[in-house]
C-alpha cells in the first residue's frame, strides 16, 4: 500500500534503451522542474550502452535506476509504475525533455479541474524545436476539458490519440492502473501507449492544452518504433471492448475500424495482401465519413490478389 505522506506527489518513469546520448539531458530537465516534490524511477530495458552508468552518476536522491533483460517499451514503463509510489504518473522517453515549467502547470491543470483523471500539453518536434501548437489548434483541440464525444470520426479521434503524447502527459494513478497500464504483449514497439490512452479518453474527462511543454525528439525515437507492425488496438480490441462504456461502443468500432484501414493501407504498400484482407474484414467500417475509402481499400485488396490488373488500374487513375 502507497504511504501517501511520505510518497512524492509525482512519479516520472522513464524506459531507457540504448541511449546514452540524450538521457542525460532528459533528466536535467527533471531536475530543473519549478515542481519537485517528485520523484524518477529509470527503467533500463537491457541497454547495452553507458546509459545506465550515465544515469547511476546523479547524486539526487529522488533517482532511482532499476534494470532488467529487455522487453519493450509497454514493459519497461509498466516496470516502472509498479516501483513507484505517487499518486500521480508522468512519462518521459529518454531522448525528450520538459520545459522547467511542465510539471508545475500540469499539476495547477488537474487542480483547478478536479473531474479529470490527465493533463495533456503540446510539444516540439524534430531537432529544431518546431511547434506543433498551430497544427492541432487547426484540428479543433484548444485548452479546456474534454470528453471524446460519442459522435467522433475515426480520422478525429486518432487526432486526438496522436495529441496524447506519453510525454506531455500528466494522469493520476488509479486511472491508468483501472485501464491495465502500458500493452506489453509480444515486446511491442508501436503503438503501446495509444492502447491505454485510448482507454483513458473512453472513460474519463481529460484536460488538453495544445501550448508546447515537452520536447519530442522525432530525430532520435526512444525506443526502436517499428512502423511496419500494426497496433496493438487491432491485434488485441477485447480488453479495450470490454471495458468501453456501453455509450461509447459503437464509436469505438468506427475507430478501430479506422485505424485498421490505415494499416491495411501499409501493408499493401508493403505487398502483404492477405493481411490487408484480413484487417479489412475483421473490423468493418462503420462511419459514412470513411465508407468510400472502406470500399476503395477493399478494391485495391481484391485487385492485388491479380497483380497484372492492380497494375493496370492504377495506371488509370495516374
Amino acid at each position: 500500500m502507497i504511504n501517501k505522506k511520505s510518497s512524492p506527489l509525482v512519479s516520472i518513469i522513464i524506459p531507457l534503451y540504448n541511449k546514452e546520448q540524450f538521457v542525460r539531458r532528459t533528466i536535467e530537465s527533471v531536475l530543473m522542474q519549478t515542481f519537485g516534490d517528485f520523484e524518477v524511477v529509470v527503467v533500463d530495458d537491457g541497454s547495452t550502452d553507458n546509459g545506465a552508468k550515465i544515469v547511476s552518476c546523479f547524486e539526487d536522491q529522488r533517482i532511482k535506476l532499476i534494470s532488467q533483460e529487455n522487453a519493450g517499451p509497454g514493459a519497461a514503463r509498466n516496470t516502472g509504475i509498479r516501483a513507484s509510489c505517487g499518486q500521480l504518473l508522468a512519462f518521459l522517453d529518454a531522448d525528450d525533455e520538459w520545459d522547467r515549467n511542465f510539471l508545475e502547470l500540469s499539476i495547477k491543470n488537474l487542480h483547478d479541474h478536479p473531474d479529470t483523471v490527465a493533463t495533456i500539453h503540446g510539444h516540439y518536434i524534430t531537432e529544431h524545436r518546431v511547434s506543433r501548437e498551430q497544427f492541432y489548434r487547426d484540428r479543433g483541440i484548444a485548452p479546456g476539458e474534454w470528453k471524446m464525444p460519442v459522435n467522433i470520426t475515426g480520422k478525429e479521434a486518432k487526432t486526438a490519440i496522436d495529441f496524447m503524447h506519453s510525454g506531455a502527459v500528466l494522469c493520476k494513478r488509479e486511472a491508468i492502473e483501472q485501464c491495465g497500464g502500458f500493452y506489453e504483449k509480444n515486446r511491442s514497439l508501436f503503438g503501446e501507449d495509444a492502447y491505454l490512452w485510448l482507454q483513458i479518453m473512453l472513460k474519463y474527462c481529460i484536460y488538453r492544452d495544445p501550448a508546447p511543454l515537452m520536447w519530442y525528439r522525432t530525430d532520435a525515437s526512444e525506443l526502436g518504433m517499428d512502423r511496419s507492425k500494426i497496433w496493438p488496438m487491432l491485434i488485441d480490441p477485447e480488453s479495450i471492448r470490454e471495458g468501453c462504456p456501453v455509450s461509447h461502443k459503437s464509436m469505438l468500432e468506427r475507430i478501430l475500424a479506422y485505424y485498421a484501414m490505415l494499416a491495411a493501407r501499409r501493408k499493401l504498400r508493403d505487398g502483404n495482401v492477405s493481411e490487408a484482407k484480413e484487417l479489412l474484414t475483421r473490423f468493418r467500417c462503420r462511419s459514412r465519413h470513411e465508407v468510400w475509402t472502406y470500399l476503395k481499400l477493399r478494391l485495391d485488396a481484391l485487385l492485388a490478389s491479380y497483380p497484372r490488373v492492380y497494375q493496370w488500374a492504377h495506371k488509370q487513375r495516374e
